[in-house]
Parts: structure tokens; sequence; C-alpha cells
């Protein structure tokens, strides 16, 4: 099954999706995409990234969008969503993840939340990768909002995308999404 990401959003809010992008000129074209599409739905963005990237972001996107549509996207730091403990620590994560969308659900807020997931070095335990894929995917079927997770595909080895790809619900191509076959329900 394909259909385009607005299409599901639209009809489907608890969404866990992956996005391994191939070079940082197509990544840029999404993220702003999912930012503007969320804006135009009247939605708040999250978008944990990191600092470099963010100020690319914001270029073009004072370029062209009022600031009250401005004030509707939230950058977080993805170097200290990450490592704000020192190292990828899945529960520190997942406190971290719950604080920062808890002012939405609180306040039964529309939103969606991009997270561009980098790390010093690809050798990161996967174990521990899947348990804060698993977690953050309790917490989207909870509070039933969209999630796009990027990593860099040169930069994620074949075995951590196989488990990637069982610990979403679809993968982002280009501007299609296509459904994951998950090995066992989680």
């Amino acid at each position: 099954m394909k259909i385009s990401l607005e299409q599901l959003i639209s009809e489907k809010r608890d969404l866990h999706i992956l996005y391994l992008y191939m070079d940082d000129e197509e990544y840029k074209r999404q993220i702003l995409t999912f930012i503007e599409e969320g804006i135009a739905a009247g939605e708040q963005v999250i978008v944990i990234e990191n600092d470099k990237f963010t100020v690319e972001l914001l270029k073009v996107l004072n370029s062209h969008l009022s600031s009250i549509e401005l004030g509707a996207v939230h950058f977080v730091n993805s170097l200290y969503f990450y490592s704000s403990t020192g190292s990828y620590n899945p529960s520190a994560i997942f406190k971290y993840y719950q604080e920062t969308i808890q002012p939405y659900v609180d306040k039964d807020i529309l939103f969606r939340s991009w997270a561009h997931v980098e790390w010093p070095s690809a050798n990161e335990p996967h174990h521990l990768v899947r348990d804060c894929e698993m977690a953050g995917d309790s917490l989207i079927k909870e509070h039933a909002f969209p999630q796009v997770c990027a990593y860099a595909k040169n930069r994620t080895p074949a075995n951590l995308t196989k488990l990637l790809l069982e610990t979403h619900s679809y993968i982002l191509r280009e501007d299609e999404l296509s459904l994951c076959h998950r090995k066992s329900p989680m």
C-alpha cells in the first residue's frame, strides 16, 4: 500500500514512521514539507534536530512563514535530547520525550513530531535503539500523534535498518509511505 504522508495523517493519527534518507537536500525537502503541512493543518510541530541543521531550516522558514506560523514550530536540540545523561539512555530519552509532548497533550492540542536520530557511532548497542523506538511507539499510540524518525541511510548498518523496520509501522520513501512488515506485535 502506498499513500502520501498528509493523506495518511488526515485518516490516522498514531503513526510511527521511519525515514531513511539518502542525502541532505532530500532530507531538508522532506522535513520542510512535514513542517509546512503541519502548520497548514493547524498543528504544532515539534522538531528534534541538531543545531547546525536547525539554523538552516530556520533560514528557509523565516523567508516564507509569518511569525505566528513560526510560533507553531518548536525546535528541540537533538544532541541534548538523545544524550542528556551523557549517553544514549532509552529511559532518559522517554522521560524527556514525555515532558516535551505533555503541554500539547494536557491542552488537547494537535501536534506532530519529527526526530532526527543521530549518534557519534553506528556501534551504539542496537538493543538500546530498539528499546527507545518501542517506548516511543507506546507514546505515539497512547496520545495519537504522527512521529517521523529520520536516520541517515549511509550511517545505518543493515542489522539496525532491519530492527528499525520492525519497530515502525510505515516507511517514508521520497513522497510515499509504505507499510512496514513487523515480525511481531509490540
